[in-house]
């Protein structure tokens, strides 16, 4: 599926607390996708896939969803890249 970032520093109400600092994207989500990762092609290796956020969470009967930004992630938790190959 196909959607587009429609604010990059957006705050949601989910599970009785804001989440704050993610990504709202025009994508459809369903229960059960939080914590799904979200992707795009590498615009220079289409074969590649760039991870770019989790989805965090999303409103019912829309385009909406809201993902915690990869790099957020990386720089909280200290997590190394891996990259693999083919």
């Amino acid at each position: 599926m196909c959607g587009w970032v429609e604010e990059t520093n957006a705050s949601v109400l989910a599970w009785g607390a804001y989440l704050i600092g993610q990504k709202k994207v025009s994508i459809p989500v369903i229960n059960g996708d939080s914590g799904s990762p979200v992707g795009a092609p590498d615009s220079k290796v289409t074969s590649n896939l760039n991870i770019y956020g989790i989805v965090s969470a999303g409103t019912q009967g829309k385009n909406v969803a809201y993902l915690t930004y990869i790099g957020n992630i990386k720089a909280q938790t200290g997590i190394t890249t891996i990259v693999g190959s083919k």
